[in-house]
């Protein structure tokens, strides 16, 4: 009952209000156009009247006002349906409120703009595709899977054996070389407060800031059966991981305001360029890459473990960099055999 009621005053409100206005419209239109009002009766006398004596449309003007008459009423009508369908109390909610909304939207903004400035937040995504920046290209060719690098790995091998057949080899090599074979690997635990150390420690002789093909490498280890590639990336910060190319562009990495080339591509760059360079001794040799994160975080980095693998990078953090689902360096590594006198001088030659 009170629905019904409410619904009925609700429509007499608007049937009122809206008939007024029509109806004062609509009599200015007629006034204004044709000078006939229609709240005059002597202006509908005179209309009938004309109707009666055969009253003939001729003009554009008369046709406008008949077709106005005609669709007083049903407009009128339509307009009222649609004027009564109209959830009226939401609308005028939004237009009343809209200044007191307005200023506390502007309250809001002070006192945001009064809070301390935080660590800015990284949003985690998997790709930058569609809006990556174009980075400064380092390096060039395209990314070789471990398939091709094994290829490169055998053919040289090949190459030099077939070198060491028709060269002469001194005795004192052939004992120097077979010592390094029966070299016992180092026992104990991994140690070493500084990059450098840990990596003595394992086994490697170490030579630091080599330069392979013009670039500066951080630490390159040679042991008996191969060579480490150690890059040390000391950028800090949040930095999103992703290692495919886009339109024929190196891999990025991405912080909240900045992007790099990936230290990753960069080390596998050197790695290809190192394998053509190796002679003597050193000649097909296996490379290792390794990228350790001394003081950034990557915010990715459960996504990127497999991809680090396929890739053949080693990926280790040291001090400062994470997050801590990254292994240390110390775990990252193994005890090895030390590297042959020969070795050692035929990659220094290359390197320094």
């Amino acid at each position: 009952m009170n629905k019904k009621f409410l619904a009925c005053s609700r429509f007499f409100f608007l049937f009122v209000l809206w008939g007024s206005i029509y109806f004062s419209n609509m009599q200015k239109i007629g006034i204004t156009y044709w000078q006939f009002n229609i709240t005059n009766p002597g202006h509908w006398s005179y209309f009938f009247q004309m109707w009666e004596n055969g009253w003939s449309i001729t003009t554009t003007s008369e046709w406008f006002f008949g077709i106005w008459l005609v669709c007083f009423i049903p407009a009128f009508i339509f307009t009222m349906v649609l004027v009564n369908y109209i959830k009226w109390m939401p609308l005028l909610k939004k237009v009343l409120g809209f200044p007191i909304r307005k200023i506390k939207e502007n309250m809001a903004k002070k006192k945001e703009a009064k809070k301390p400035v935080g660590k800015p937040k990284v949003t985690k995504r998997k790709s930058y595709k569609k809006t990556r920046p174009a980075p400064v290209r380092v390096g060039s060719g395209k990314i070789k899977t471990k398939e091709q690098l094994e290829a490169e790995k055998k053919e040289a091998e090949k190459e030099a054996k077939a070198e060491a057949k028709h060269e002469e080899k001194s005795s004192n090599r052939e004992v120097s070389k077979s010592e390094t074979k029966a070299a016992p690997v180092p026992q104990g635990p991994i140690t070493g407060s500084s990059i450098n150390a840990i990596l003595t420690s394992a086994g490697y002789k170490v030579i630091e800031n080599a330069k392979i093909a013009g670039k500066v490498i951080d630490f390159l280890g040679v042991c008996a059966d191969h060579l480490l590639l150690c890059l040390v990336d000391k950028e800090s910060g949040d930095w999103l991981a992703d290692e495919e190319r886009f339109n024929d562009e190196e891999p990025l990495w991405f912080s909240e305001s900045n992007h790099r080339v990936s230290p990753v591509r960069n080390v596998m760059n050197m790695r290809e360029q190192f394998v053509s360079q190796l002679s003597g001794a050193a000649k097909g040799m296996n490379l290792k890459p390794m990228v350790v994160i001394n003081s950034g975080t990557i915010i990715n980095a459960e996504d990127m473990f497999d991809v680090w693998k396929n890739l053949d990078v080693n990926v280790c953090r040291f001090e400062n960099g994470g997050p801590d689902d990254i292994k240390e360096l110390k775990s990252a590594l193994t005890s090895v055999s030390r590297a042959d006198d020969n070795v050692i001088r035929d990659v220094q030659k290359i390197v320094i």
